[in-house]
């Protein structure tokens, strides 16, 4: 039996997968959480978690948005930053208000935050009603533009967020002062395009465009195998302008502003290397260096995730693998106590 050695103070775990080619690829993933202090050091939690094997929705997958990606998954091309959190007023009466995240790497991203709003009809036409005040509000997709409209002509819903509001299709039979209004958007006056820092679902637009062809000639020729035709960019989960095209090295510079009661969040993210070694009886060790694949922001726990992937081709091998040691150097990571 294989054994994983984890000489880390992370939680690990490895799959085996098959690739384009039908060889066997070993899959290795370590995920390490820390508490943000408030002058910005980064301390890691007493127990780490185990990792999480399948995608957690935050309700019924076709109905609502991906919350957590699964951790065991196939190695990203690059990485991905997320938050899952609140937007938090400072002060009274706040109706509307920015939060913005930035890492080394990346743009800024800024979303614009409202309390809810509604569409009044009026002598000529409609408009839009002044914001009511709030204390926080979740950056969910469900309260971002998009949606699905099925009493529209035909019905209609927005690839790149079926579950949130807004939508409203041609001859659609839904009075828009029934239409709920989004209250996170990518701009001021900005309606109609998605906007957010969660998790992108795999029948979501982007991931969905990459994930290949599934027609006759591949359930012909390909099944049970992945089309040829597949990009690898699928496996990103990152919200569009939250990705980047190779894994991201530390130390990052990350701060989130508007999310804690106590202001912006800023943090460093260690400059951290993580590799395994694999030893396969009667051949060469390998290595299978492990990118930086999520890096998972929970500014009202004052919390972040980070996550590595890697994997390595282990074809007509894998029956010989003896053992995987996993280790990584870095402040406060490469040694458990």
């Amino acid at each position: 039996m294989t054994n994983l050695v984890n000489s880390t103070r992370g939680a690990a775990g490895w799959t085996v997968r098959y690739g384009l080619d039908a060889e066997e690829r070993l899959v290795l993933a370590l995920r390490t959480t820390w508490d943000i202090k408030p002058d910005g050091r980064l301390v890691a939690i007493e127990k780490e978690p185990d990792l999480l094997l399948v995608d957690e929705y935050r309700d019924e997958p076709a109905t609502s948005s991906l919350l957590r990606e699964a951790e065991l998954a196939p190695a990203k091309p690059g990485t991905d930053v997320a938050v899952i959190g609140r937007a938090v007023a400072r002060g009274r009466d706040v109706k509307q208000m920015q939060v913005s995240l930035s890492c080394t790497g990346l743009p800024t991203n800024t979303l614009w935050v409202f309390g809810e709003r509604k569409w009044n009809k009026r002598l000529m036409g409609h408009a839009l009603s002044e914001s009511e005040p709030f204390e926080s509000c979740d950056l969910a997709w469900e309260l971002a533009a998009g949606g699905v409209d099925e009493k529209s002509a035909p019905p209609v819903n927005e690839p790149r967020n079926p579950v949130g509001r807004g939508l409203r299709g041609t001859k659609s039979k839904t009075a828009l002062e029934e239409t709920a209004v989004p209250r996170i958007t990518a701009g001021e006056d900005d309606l109609v395009t998605p906007a957010g820092w969660g998790f992108v679902a795999p029948n979501w637009a982007p991931r969905v465009d990459y994930a290949g062809t599934y027609d006759k000639a591949w359930q012909e020729d390909r099944f049970p195998l992945l089309p040829e035709d597949f990009d690898p960019r699928f496996f990103q989960t990152g919200a569009p302008g939250l990705t980047s095209s190779e894994p991201l090295q530390g130390p990052l510079q990350v701060r989130v502003r508007g999310c804690h009661r106590d202001g912006d969040l800023s943090f460093t993210v260690p400059a951290f290397e993580v590799t395994a070694t694999i030893r396969i009886q009667k051949a060469d060790d390998m290595a299978c260096p492990l990118g930086l694949a999520t890096v998972l922001i929970e500014p009202n726990d004052r919390r972040v995730s980070l996550l590595w992937r890697g994997e390595v081709n282990i074809h007509r091998r894998l029956e010989r693998m003896q053992e995987m040691a996993l280790t990584a150097t870095g402040e406060g990571i490469g040694a458990k106590p």
